[in-house]
């Protein structure tokens, strides 16, 4: 499979993809080993505020509600589709 022009190129992205993946890990691990006690902990409540930020938001009034209709024909039936929550990004 290899010899074919299609093989060869598949093998290309598939090698670039773990090289990608291998400098991504090398890099979140450097960081992280480097770091003193303190910016570690930093390191992990940032991690778990992004993770949880959806649940969060809203539970701190930091959500809005948006009440108009996501597209103009839902004004038209009697549907009312439920208004999406915009969430503030954490920055």
């Amino acid at each position: 499979m290899t010899g074919t022009p299609l093989g060869l190129a598949l093998l290309a992205v598939v090698g670039l993809g773990v090289l990608g993946l291998l400098g991504w890990a090398g890099y979140r691990f450097a960081r992280w080993y480097r770091a003193d006690a303190e910016t570690r902990v930093s390191l992990r409540q940032a991690r778990r505020l992004r993770w949880g930020w959806k649940r969060l938001a809203p539970m701190l009034g930091l959500a809005v509600k948006d009440a108009t209709p996501a597209h103009p024909t839902t004004r038209l039936t009697d549907h009312r589709p439920r208004p999406p929550h915009p969430l503030p990004r954490p920055r």
